[in-house]
């Protein structure tokens, strides 16, 4: 998979593993692998580590993409997430808006 067809912020499901179908939020893109967030058990200070090819990605790239790329710009960063008041409550909300917003007939 070509690491460019992803990005910070971007709403992604799990398509393999004991979380297949848990959606996750990218917070940072590594070779082949992303670092994923849910707010709940996979927190801003503890991601999931996943292979691209475990995923299936969404159209869908949350408003707080630009706050999770300073706070990962260097792996994660406590002072930056405090300065911005990112915390794991914002990522679950934005997840919980993609899914509301998925689930809308078109």
């Amino acid at each position: 998979m070509d690491k460019h067809s992803y990005a910070v912020g971007q709403i992604v499901f799990s398509k393999a593993g004991k979380d297949k179908g848990q959606p996750y939020v990218i917070a940072g893109i590594a070779e082949n692998t992303l670092w994923l967030i849910d707010g709940k058990l996979r927190t801003l200070v503890k991601p999931k580590h996943k292979k691209m090819i475990h995923v299936s990605k969404t159209n869908y790239v949350t408003d707080i993409s630009d706050k999770l790329a300073v706070v990962y710009a260097q792996g994660f960063d406590q002072t930056q997430a405090n300065k911005l008041m990112l915390k794991d409550s914002d990522i679950r909300a934005a997840i919980k808006q993609c899914l509301s917003a998925s689930s809308q007939p078109l």
